[in-house]
């Protein structure tokens, strides 16, 4: 049995996706991008390997929504 972001990373080093769909639809972008750097003999993580959220994923919109909903309400006194 393997997780989601272990799949992708076989999937990734097969040849199959590229790094871009990887890193896009990894459960956690940092953790893959840590495993690909070291899998490439790299001691730091190359900061090329940063993917920019799909602005129209509804989870990721709903947690931006969730911190605007908490920012616009009024502090206790």
């Amino acid at each position: 049995m393997q997780t989601f972001d272990q799949a992708l990373f076989k999937l990734y080093k097969d040849g199959l996706i590229s790094l871009e769909e990887a890193l896009r639809n990894a459960d956690s972008q940092n953790n893959l991008r840590l495993k690909i750097s070291l899998s490439e003999g790299k001691t730091e993580v190359d900061p090329a390997l940063k993917v920019e959220e799909k602005p129209d994923d509804p989870t990721v919109m709903g947690q931006r929504a969730g911190l605007l909903n908490m920012e616009l309400e009024p502090k206790p006194r």
